[in-house]
């Protein structure tokens, strides 16, 4: 979403709701998948997205693909009466490139 073609990044994201599909890897793969859109058809330099301080199993995930916390906007949301820090994640097109090949090396060992 909100693609910036003038600096050439966007913005990232994805929600699943339903606890039944946690833990299967659906977010881990379309994720994975958003982000080669984005540096290999795309074009884009760099990708972005926010995770909410509570969401471990999301901040986990998102670290699995390769992106990395850059900042966080303290007590950022309001959610049922409690604030939350919203942590700030990117990945940049070289950080994709290199995971990109880690993995398919490791994949032909």
């Amino acid at each position: 979403m909100d693609i910036d073609d003038e600096n050439s990044s966007c913005i990232f994201r994805i929600a699943i709701f339903k606890s039944q599909y946690f833990g299967q890897g659906i977010g881990y793969e379309a994720t994975k998948e958003a982000v080669r859109f984005v540096f290999e058809e795309l074009k884009l330099h760099r990708v972005e997205l926010e995770v909410f301080d509570y969401n471990n199993r999301a901040k986990a995930m998102y670290k699995k693909v390769g992106f990395v916390e850059e900042g966080r906007r303290r007590d950022g949301v309001l959610i049922n009466g409690h604030y939350h820090d919203v942590i700030i994640m990117s990945m940049l097109e070289d950080e994709w490139n290199i995971k990109r090949y880690k993995g398919k090396t490791n994949e032909n060992k």
